[in-house]
């Protein structure tokens, strides 16, 4: 079964599609949205990191963040919900302490799966610490 997953950028300006094929995402018939919306909540960074960084670590992980959304999205088709994860990038590259600061889906099952797919996400090596508050918008495409 494919799901659809779709990233789009806090600026609105880009949209990055893939197709997965993860065993355990029930097919949810429509695609599943992960984004990071442009208000009210919006992305806030401290440190080195720029927002494109972190636009494209998030990009590259859209099956993993896919599979966390699907079975909620599945039993709430109408779903719009924000989930803000707060997290730092050592300057080794690598994240660390992920942490969802808030959501309106609460889901902690779907909200502890996001927390995991953060530490997955890879960044340049920087001289320093960078702190992220990155808002997820959950729901359903179309």
């Amino acid at each position: 079964m494919n799901v659809k997953v779709l990233i789009a950028s806090v600026a609105g300006l880009a949209l990055v599609a893939c197709k997965a094929d993860p065993p355990q995402v029930p097919d949810a018939g429509a695609a599943v949205v992960v984004a990071a919306p442009s208000a009210p909540a919006q992305l806030k960074i401290q440190g080195v990191v720029t927002e494109e960084m972190v636009k494209q670590a998030v990009a590259a992980k859209s099956a993993a963040f896919g599979v966390c959304t699907a079975s909620y999205l599945a039993a709430h088709p109408a779903a719009h919900e924000t989930v803000v994860v707060n997290f730092v990038v050592r300057p080794d590259g690598s994240v660390h302490s992920p942490a969802v600061r808030s959501s309106t889906a609460g889901n902690p099952e779907m909200e502890t799966c996001l927390e995991k797919v953060f530490p997955t996400l890879e960044f340049p090596k920087s001289h320093s610490v960078s702190t992220v508050a990155y808002p997820l918008v959950v729901g359903q495409a179309g």
